[in-house]
């Protein structure tokens, strides 16, 4: 495989998920397949597993993954358990040796992507199949540690499932993963889960109302303030959110706040003191 190959395979990978993430968020319209239409879809998947090509199959995905029907869950839950195959490591180690990487590190980030990849299509199309025993598997595996330590696309995948499907036994979970403030797409997936499900945890709502302020220091002379680094990157993560914060929001309380943007504070404060006025008829608590 040739450098521009290499690069443009690594590129499918934002690609693919752009893709189903519009989908999963309303930009195209979930439908049950018919008949034809499934033998198609579960042909073209068993031929990408064949392949061993994660990027084959997390295509074979992507496609699925504009419908809903139950007999589609099966591949899906396998494909969630995806390991990185020969092909794919073989791909990688010719990726890294065009691009002049060496770090054993390095090396081990990008074949996790290309798991992370297929697993995180697995989860949006499991968020489609309503059920019981969908749920249980996007929350079983949400629960894995070793996915929220390696996988952050893999879990923001997972909790958009869960948030469309409205589970709500995830709350705490999702509340612990946002307040540890990781990476801008797992924050954002929670803030979507919030407005998903409608939250009712006050506390929660409050967090949210909040989060329609930028980011900054209360004290920057305080000797526990932490260094500009943390609020440059803790910026522009929240920068990425902020307006799924209004979108939470207009969901949850029927009213639009805005974030901080330009010259405009944000409504913080405005929206703390709505919901504090209207909690019992919001049913916050």
């Amino acid at each position: 495989m040739g450098l521009s190959s290499c690069c443009a395979a690594a590129l499918l990978l934002p690609a693919l998920s752009a893709a189903a993430q519009d989908a999963a968020e309303g930009g195209s319209e979930i439908t049950s397949a018919s008949q034809a239409e499934l033998e198609s879809l579960l042909a073209r998947y068993e031929r990408a597993l064949e392949s061993e090509d994660s990027f084959e199959i997390a295509g074979a995905l992507v496609k699925m993954a504009a419908h809903d029907n139950v007999e589609l869950l099966a591949a899906a839950t396998e494909a969630l358990k995806y390991r990185a195959s020969k092909v794919d490591k073989r791909a990688v180690r010719d990726e890294a040796a065009e691009l002049g990487i060496r770090n054993s590190n390095e090396i081990e980030r990008m074949t996790l992507a290309r798991e992370a990849e297929v697993q995180a299509q697995a989860a949006r199309l499991i968020g489609n199949i309503p059920g019981k025993a969908s749920s249980s598997l996007l929350f079983k595996t949400f629960k894995d540690k070793k996915i929220r330590k390696d996988k952050p696309t893999v879990v923001a995948a997972l909790i958009d499932a869960m948030g469309r499907q409205g589970f709500e036994r995830a709350l705490k979970d999702v509340e612990s993963e946002f307040s540890s403030e990781g990476p801008k797409e797992v924050m954002r997936a929670c803030v979507r889960y919030f407005g998903q499900i409608r939250c009712k945890d006050l506390g929660v709502v409050r967090k949210l109302c909040m989060e329609l302020s930028a980011p900054e220091p209360g004290n920057v002379d305080s000797a526990t303030n932490p260094p500009a680094s943390y609020w440059e990157t803790r910026w522009k993560t929240w920068s990425y959110y902020r307006r799924d914060v209004s979108w939470a929001l207009k969901e949850i309380t029927g009213e639009s706040f805005q974030p901080a943007e330009g010259g405009h504070a944000g409504d913080a404060q405005k929206a703390l003191d709505y919901v504090e006025e209207h909690a019992r008829e919001l049913g916050l608590k």
